[in-house]
């Protein structure tokens, strides 16, 4: 009889055990664990520098201020979440407190009041193809400082409750660095003896108004955007003038016009120089496709151009384009 109670003992112990682990299989007991599923969802963040060689990674370093977008699976607005808690730290994590599904997240990296982000985002009403960022304009629709770099970043994410996940945001640099060096020359090639750099406008000329969708693709705004330069320095000769200024980003195929230009004393303006500034660039072998737009932030670009003295236009002679300290010269362009 005793060893029958000790067979039943065994049989009924293994019957309970059996039913536990089908409920810890199946998820988890609630009397057990408190948060269950114990799944945890993070994101990190990396802005890759292509031209640092000694801090690829400078996420830390350039950028201050974090707004990450949650749109769910149908695209539609689901959260904001903002963190302007720098400088970060290399373990700098945002949990979204998401439940369990494929989401698409937008991070924008140093939003300011620089530029406009619209429409009023409404939880599951705003679609991400709704959303816009824009430059913001001061008057006469121009721009002419340096701008605070703005990054953006977009990834579709799943997110699985059971599991612990870190999905890592890549990114991208939307404001360029363009130094313009304008040079004129006297018909015999020396360097121009008549002032030639006095008096001379540079812009260029957006005319989609610097406007980007939130997968970072541009779109017309209905008014056009000038960048005036925010530096100018004009050599002791007068025959020399360098422009710094602070463009947004640069994607392939849209027309962004560079013009140098002279007002006249009647009110008329002599146009010295017109070009695509983006075609411009992408004649450089380190620039020709949109990838290696996006890796480079920073463009340097020489005019040189002869003194007509009949007062019609001046001749343009050659332009040089420096992209990571390779230079590049073409010439019968741009006129």
């Amino acid at each position: 009889m005793h060893f029958k109670f000790t067979i039943l003992y065994r049989y009924a112990g293994i019957a309970v055990l059996l039913w536990m682990l089908s409920w810890l299989a199946a998820g988890c007991v609630k009397e057990d664990f408190s948060g269950c599923p114990t799944g945890s969802y993070s994101i990190a963040f990396e802005y890759v520098n292509h031209t640092d060689t000694e801090h690829s990674n400078r996420f830390c370093t350039d950028v201050h201020r974090v707004d990450l977008y949650v749109f769910d699976s149908t695209g539609y607005f689901v959260k904001c979440i903002t963190n302007s808690e720098a400088p970060f730290t290399e373990d700098f994590r945002i949990e979204p407190e998401l439940p369990e599904g494929n989401y698409t997240l937008v991070a924008w990296g140093n939003l300011s009041d620089e530029v406009i982000v619209k429409p009023a985002f409404v939880s599951g009403k705003t679609t991400i193809e709704e959303g816009l960022l824009s430059l913001k304009a001061i008057e006469n629709q121009s721009v002419d400082k340096k701008l605070t770099p703005v990054f953006h970043a977009i990834k579709e994410i799943t997110v699985d409750e059971s599991i612990d996940k870190t999905d890592i945001l890549s990114l991208m640099k939307n404001e360029n660095r363009l130094n313009l060096t304008v040079k004129w020359f006297e018909q015999s090639g020396i360097p121009c003896i008549h002032a030639c750099a006095d008096g001379v406008r540079i812009r260029v000329v957006d005319p989609k108004g610097a406007t980007y969708k939130f997968d970072n693709s541009v779109v017309a705004s209905g008014n056009e955007l000038i960048y005036y330069p925010h530096q100018t320095i004009i050599n002791d000769n007068h025959n020399e003038r360098a422009e710094d200024f602070s463009l947004m980003r640069l994607i392939e195929g849209e027309e962004l016009t560079l013009l140098v230009e002279r007002p006249m004393e009647d009110g008329s303006v002599k146009e010295l120089y017109r070009s695509n500034l983006v075609s411009l660039i992408r004649e450089h072998p380190y620039t020709r496709i949109q990838e290696d737009l996006d890796r480079r932030d920073y463009y340097e670009i020489e005019l040189s151009l002869v003194d007509d003295l009949d007062g019609n236009t001046d001749t343009f002679m050659q332009a040089a384009i420096t992209v990571a300290g390779w230079k590049i010269i073409l010439q019968d362009t741009g006129m």
